[in-house]
């Protein structure tokens, strides 16, 4: 009787609310309908431009690492002409040519800084006040069989259907099976 008492007040308690929690969820439901005719296109925009903002940042980076690049491997070869430039021009000044030690110093310079002239110069990085350029690594299984076993998830649903279509005679490898009693009630005279 007790748990009756407890399902009919359950019932009067939700006489009560149920109504005005049911209109507050329609005019919720209609207000969030009403925001989305204006978010919508917003985000529709924003899905089209990300990726393209995306691909020019990329696409910019590409280019200053390619240059960066080159320019390095420009500064190496203006080094190792004055390098080598620098022990002809030791070698000459120690024999006491002195003319032809600075001959070849200032010829090794000139073309050093021709190598140099011809390197692409090193733009800045773009920076977009408020953007940053994120990267998210991605994943797709190829081949389910192949997947190490610490990967596999159980499929618990299916596991679930088994066990309530067939109760006590389920029996899955790796898998507990029991019952549990409660109790419902429903209010009404019937006993």
């Amino acid at each position: 009787e007790f748990l009756r008492d407890l399902k009919r007040l359950e019932a009067q308690i939700a006489e009560t609310f149920d109504p005005q929690i049911s209109k507050a969820h329609s005019l919720h439901k209609s207000l969030l309908a009403e925001k989305k005719k204006f978010t919508e296109p917003l985000a529709v925009a924003e899905r089209i431009v990300k990726p393209r903002i995306a691909a020019y940042l990329d696409e910019e980076d590409r280019r200053r690492r390619e240059a960066e690049t080159e320019r390095l491997k420009a500064e190496a070869e203006a080094s190792a002409i004055a390098d080598e430039a620098l022990e002809k021009a030791k070698t000459l000044d120690e024999s006491g040519n002195k003319t032809a030690a600075n001959e070849i110093i200032n010829t090794a310079f000139d073309r050093a800084q021709e190598v140099l002239d011809k390197a692409p110069e090193v733009p800045e990085a773009v920076q977009a006040k408020g953007l940053s350029l994120c990267e998210n690594w991605r994943f797709e299984i190829v081949d389910v069989a192949a997947l190490p076993r610490e990967y596999m998830k159980p499929d618990e649903v299916k596991i679930g259907r088994i066990v309530r279509a067939l109760r006590s005679q389920a029996s899955i490898p790796g898998v507990r099976i029991w019952s549990e009693k409660t109790v419902t009630s429903r209010i009404g005279t019937r006993g």
